[in-house]
């Protein structure tokens, strides 16, 4: 029982039993990540819970930029080409991979422009997953380390010879889900003994 129920009914709960306030100890838990704790205090405090950061976090100054590194995966992509223009603006440091070498080197040339404190290519098919481990080693090492991969590789094939060719199909659900599933399983171990990092994955 809790002290504070003894007001509201007084006359049944000292019949049932003794009436004593239950200790509350400190709840640790672990999010996203990141550790933090909060002090849970008795119900009668109106007040439930109160964060308390165990040490302060640094002030960073208005304008101070944080730069990224960026991993980004079927980089021509319109989609991947405009979101990589934002990180661009910000400074960010990129890292591409596209099959076509003409349309890879014309974005890169546009994000150095763009503000991009770095920009390194590599020209690979994607399919292409015994090639996967190789290429991402390549690329972690030349951007020395990653926050971010970016996933924006696919192709949408056929709806009709997808229905009829089996061949095509394959080659559709290759592109789309087992090259991509091959890309994360390194990328997700990858992230994991680093105990950091983000994965983006455009899918349809």
């Amino acid at each position: 029982g809790r002290g504070h129920d003894g007001v509201s009914v007084s006359d049944l709960l000292p019949c049932v039993a003794t009436l004593r306030t239950l200790p509350r100890s400190n709840a640790d838990f672990q999010l996203l990540g990141a550790r933090y704790w909060r002090q849970i205090v008795l119900m009668s405090t109106p007040t439930a819970f109160d964060p308390q950061p165990s040490t302060p976090s640094p002030t960073q100054p208005p304008n101070a930029k944080i730069t990224k590194k960026i991993l980004v995966l079927g980089a021509t992509s319109g989609i991947a080409e405009a979101t990589c223009r934002i990180w661009a603006a910000q400074g960010a440091q990129m890292f591409l991979v596209a099959r076509n070498a003409d349309k890879l080197a014309a974005v890169a040339a546009d994000l150095k422009t763009r503000g991009a404190a770095y920009v390194g290519t590599a020209v690979a098919d994607l399919d292409d997953t015994d090639k996967h481990a190789e290429l991402l080693a390549h690329a972690v090492n030349s951007l020395t380390g990653m926050d971010i991969a970016y996933l924006a590789l696919g192709i949408l094939g056929e709806q009709e010879r997808g229905e009829r060719d089996f061949e095509h199909a394959a080659q559709i659900l290759h592109t789309n889900f087992v090259a991509p599933v091959s890309l994360l399983t390194w990328l997700a171990n990858f992230c994991v003994q680093r105990h950091a990092g983000v994965l983006a994955v455009i899918s349809s």
